[in-house]
């Protein structure tokens, strides 16, 4: 089981990779099996998840940026706001599940409009 402080470290780097737009870093943090479930998206592998990520980012999502975190026994919670290059924001939460390899296993989030910009346009 990874430490909590790991968890929180391997988090930032992670964030620090999307922001920066750097996708395949920020990939390089996913294990071979992560599923994840954005509000209303479903990605069932990492390359989904990847792609949603690319259609974010065409949707004119530029960054998230953690409002709160915790980490506990491989599972980390947050609270984030996306900040979208129009000037919106949309705030939301979820968890992360880490494996004992530091990768990320499981993502779950939802956010405060209903929706996410990973869904294709």
């Amino acid at each position: 089981m990874l430490d909590d402080a790991e968890v929180l470290r391997i988090w930032g780097q992670v964030n620090a990779a999307f922001n920066s737009g750097d996708l395949d870093t920020f990939m390089s943090f996913a294990a071979d099996n992560m599923t994840a479930m954005a509000s209303d998206v479903y990605m069932g592998s990492p390359a989904e998840f990847k792609a949603a990520a690319e259609n974010g980012r065409k949707n004119g999502w530029t960054e998230q940026h953690m409002i709160s975190v915790s980490a506990r026994s491989n599972i980390l919670a947050a609270r984030y706001y996306n900040v979208f290059a129009n000037g919106a924001r949309t705030e939301g939460a979820g968890v992360v599940l880490f494996n004992d390899d530091g990768k990320i296993v499981s993502v779950r989030t939802v956010n405060n409009s209903g929706a996410t910009p990973m869904k294709p346009s």
